[in-house]
C-alpha cells in the first residue's frame, strides 16, 4: 500500500501475465482539500479463500502521478483514447 512518489520510465524485461485480477479504483480525500487516486488490486480467484477476495496492493496517484500515468496510456493506445466512452468508469 503505498502513494506513488513519481513514475519513471521502467526497463525491465516483461511481457504480457498469463493471470488476470480485478482492479476497483476510487477517489479519496488527500487532507488538503483535493483527491487522490487510489488503485487497488485483488488477488487471482486462485488466491480466494473461503470465496472472499483479498486486496493485495494500493496505490494512490495524486495529480503530478497520474498525469505521467495518462501518458503512458496516449502513447499506448493513442490521444483519442481519452475521449472514447470507457466501460462503467
Amino acid at each position: 500500500m503505498a502513494r506513488v512518489e513519481r513514475i519513471e520510465k521502467g526497463d525491465l524485461e516483461s511481457g504480457a501475465h498469463p493471470t488476470s485480477v480485478v482492479c476497483a479504483a476510487q477517489l479519496v480525500p488527500d487532507g488538503q482539500g483535493s483527491f487522490l487516486v487510489q488503485l487497488a488490486s485483488f488477488g487471482s480467484k486462485a488466491a480466494e479463500s473461503n470465496g472472499r477476495r483479498h486486496v493485495t496492493q494500493t496505490y494512490q496517484f495524486d495529480r503530478n502521478a497520474a498525469a505521467t500515468l495518462v501518458s503512458y496510456f496516449t502513447d499506448a493506445f493513442g490521444e483519442d483514447f481519452l475521449t472514447e466512452p470507457h466501460g462503467d468508469a
